[in-house]
Parts: structure tokens; sequence; C-alpha cells
């Protein structure tokens, strides 16, 4: 009986150590960052991390990582679907010689960024950089201080980006959308891009719609190449050396609703359709 009653105790300490050590390496639907919070921590809101790259591998596929107060969090790479949310706060990420957030996720994965602040000290190289993902939103950003571009939308397969509220400043291209095989679907909402050599360069495999967007200050506002088709609606291009340039069977679309003006020059949509 004792030697029972000794295996049996065994047993349970074994199965109580496994249990402890399963709890220890669980992903949470939920973590959270601090600007005082260590990246040993388990990540939640009593025990924060510091930086996101220390909470992703934390944070369940599907889940978000919010931030419970001011700091920065550092460059990231997202792999799954997730919410990174600087919702109340200012959830900055420096990234000089880097990019900021690359996503490369699966093709179904859906990933959104909100109210963040990504500055490239003016040697950043993109500010957000798409690489693979099946739906990408990116809300209420400011993007500055970058050299190539502030969001590089290069895919290999279907991909559908939306960018809605997001100011970028400081680049090669504001936006650059390309993809080598299927087709990039991106939306411009609100969004407002100066003082960058191109504003929106769209090249092969990308379609845009642009509503309610300012381009400005910038040497090309609108490119469109390599059969890219960008649909122009409720938008305002002022105050580059080109407002728009469409080459080698790039469309720009206008709705007839746009307010072109203010260029050294202009230039001219491919085609005008009417709001019916």
């Amino acid at each position: 009986m004792d030697n029972f009653r000794c295996k049996a105790l065994w047993v349970t300490a074994i199965a109580l150590v496994a249990l402890s050590s399963t709890g220890a390496n669980a992903q949470a639907t939920r973590t959270w960052v601090s600007g005082v919070g260590d990246d040993v921590n388990p990540c939640s809101r009593t025990a924060p991390c510091k930086t996101f790259a220390g909470a992703i591998s934390k944070t369940a596929a599907g889940g978000e990582i919010s931030v419970l107060d001011p700091g920065g969090f550092g460059a990231i790479t997202i792999t799954k679907s997730m919410t990174i949310n600087g919702d109340g706060t200012l959830a900055a990420i420096t990234n000089p010689f880097a990019n900021g957030i690359v996503i490369n996720a699966g093709v179904a994965d859906v990933v959104h960024l909100r109210r963040l602040s990504i500055m490239g000290a003016g040697t950043g190289i993109s500010g957000v950089r798409v690489l693979q993902a099946g739906q990408v939103t990116i809300e209420d950003l400011t993007i500055s201080g970058n050299t190539v571009n502030g969001v590089d939308i290069n895919t290999t397969a279907d991909t559908n980006v939306v960018l809605r509220n997001v100011g970028i400043r400081g680049a090669a291209n504001g936006v650059s959308v390309q993809t080598s095989s299927g087709s990039a679907n991106v939306t411009l909402d609100g969004v407002h891009i100066q003082q960058v050599t191109t504003g929106v360069n769209a090249a092969a495999g990308a379609v845009l719609a642009i509503d309610r967007s300012n381009v400005s200050s910038n040497s090309t506002g609108i490119l469109s190449s390599s059969n890219a088709v960008v649909r122009l609606s409720d938008s305002t291009i002022t105050m580059n050396g080109t407002g728009l340039s469409a080459t080698t069977g790039g469309q720009i679309v206008s709705y007839n609703n746009n307010r072109l003006r203010g260029n050294t020059t202009d230039g001219a949509p491919t085609s005008t359709v009417y709001q019916r």
C-alpha cells in the first residue's frame, strides 16, 4: 500500500508540473505592453511586456496586443492574424535603419494596426511592409522619416488592404503597391501624404480606390504604371511637381469630383466617369 501511495503521489506531482508548464506557455487572446514593462513578464495587464516583439509570442492567433501607457515598443514582424491596438495613448515605434512593421502572415490571415506612430528618424526603411496576408487594416497611423516607403505593399498572392485616417510624411514613396502574382486591392480613405517623392506609386497587379484623401507637396502626386488601376474620388491633388501621371498602361480613373489644381503640371486622369 505504501508503494502504491508513493507511486500515486509521484504521478500526481508529474501531472501538476505538466499542467503548470502548459499554463505558463499558453498564449493569451489579449496581451499588454507598457513603457515600464518587461518582456520576461506574461504580458498580462498587471505584468505587461515592454515591446511588441516580446508580446507577440505570448499572443494567440487572432488575439490583440493593447498598449497600457505611452512608450516606444520596437519594430515587429507579424506572422499570424492579430490586432495591435494603441487606442488611448501614444504607442510609438522608432525604426532607424529598419522596417517598422513587417506583415508576413498566412494568405487567409487578418491583421489590424490601430493608433500607432511609426517614426524612422530619417533613416528608417519602410514604416509598414505588407508581404503576405489575406486582409490588412491600417487605421489612425502616422508614419514619418523613412527613406523608401511609408507603406509598402509588395505581395505574391491576392491581398486586400485598407488605409483609413493615415498620415505619411518623408519617404521615396508614400504608398507603394505592386504584386508579382494575384492582385493587391487597396483602399485609401482619408489618407494624407506630404513631402515624399511619389505620393502613391501603383504598379503591376495594383488596384487602388482613393477616397477623401489629400496628396500634396510631393514631386509626383499619383503615378500609375504597368497596367495598375487607380480610381480617384473626392480627393485633393495639389502643390506637387506633377499631379497625375500614368505610364506603360497604367490607368487613373477620376469620378469627376476631385480637386486637381495648383501643381506645376497638373496632368490628367486617363478617363473620367460620372457619379450615379
